[in-house]
């Protein structure tokens, strides 16, 4: 996977993409957030990539919004 962000990544990192994201009836967000680990086995967290929307004017179901939710944070998608 790639990113046009620099994380601060050396050839030996390991490092772990993390995806969340929430919808209610009148918002939805979502975050993506990156942990690099070093040889040294120190770690680091940042926040990668963030998204949020107001609903629309008409109701979301719980269900459809938490899938819109879903849709809205990149780390849940598949790359090819």
């Amino acid at each position: 996977m790639s990113s046009p962000r620099w994380i601060g990544t050396s050839a030996s990192s390991f490092v772990e993409m993390r995806g969340f994201s929430d919808a209610s009836q009148s918002a939805l967000a979502a975050v993506v957030y990156v942990r690099v680990v070093e040889d040294d086995f120190t770690a680091r967290v940042s926040l990668l990539v963030s998204k949020t929307r107001v609903a629309p004017l008409k109701t979301l179901g719980r269900a459809l919004g938490a899938l819109r939710g879903g849709v809205a944070c990149p780390a849940n998608r598949q790359s090819s």
